[in-house]
């Protein structure tokens, strides 16, 4: 007796299943690490460096101006450097370590400089990440048909740690006392570092 298809799978397949899954994967633990920063800077600026909070909007705006220009700079230079290159995952390996790397300087920063110098490399390494990260999610959808859906749920990679990690978030900064914002950075770090080496799991992408 012949073995028909199962007709749930559609037009799916093991190997496209698998880099997709890999890619949400990855996805899913850059984001978490990205969530720290974002979620938590301004606690960051207030609890560790001293800001009232009179003068914490003033320099949380000094920062994200220097985020989104490092961020565009980013973008601008991965996306070229990654489509004359013809491969995706080398740069989202780096760009995933450039983040963690922003991390582990804010986990050390004791000044509003070196949280200035954090905040731009977090910015590059974030604008090469989406700008590579996108191209690559786009090649390893699993069915042409519902790319919509995939996306979407790739999309579910982004918006999910944003609500995982502050719930991640008391316990992490309640090591050793309260206000660790080191543990928090680092857990982040270490979260972008487990996205950076998921990604090289994919197989149909260079």
């Amino acid at each position: 007796m012949a073995v028909t298809p199962d007709s749930s799978l559609g037009a799916r397949s093991p190997e496209p299943l698998h880099d997709f899954a890999w890619n949400f994967a990855g996805r899913f633990l850059v984001f978490t690490g990205a969530s720290c920063v974002t979620s938590y800077q301004v606690y960051f600026l207030m609890d560790r460096l001293g800001y009232s909070d009179d003068a914490v909007s003033g320099k949380v705006l000094v920062g994200t101006l220097a985020m989104v220009v490092a961020t565009v700079t980013g973008s601008l230079l991965g996306g070229q450097l990654s489509d004359r290159s013809g491969r995706r995952k080398p740069y989202v390996l780096g760009s995933s370590l450039v983040m963690a790397l922003s991390l582990a300087l804010l986990a050390a920063a004791q000044s509003f400089g070196m949280y200035v110098v954090a905040v731009i490399v977090f910015g590059l390494g974030e604008g090469l990440y989406l700008s590579v990260d996108l191209a690559l999610a786009a090649a390893v959808l699993p069915n042409p048909d519902e790319s919509a859906k995939d996306m979407g749920v790739l999309n579910i990679g982004n918006a999910l740690p944003q609500s995982l990690v502050p719930i991640a978030a008391p316990a992490l900064l309640a090591i050793g006392g309260g206000g660790n914002y080191g543990a928090l950075f680092l857990f982040g770090a270490i979260a972008a570092v487990l996205g950076a080496l998921a990604v090289q799991f994919v197989r149909s992408v260079k």
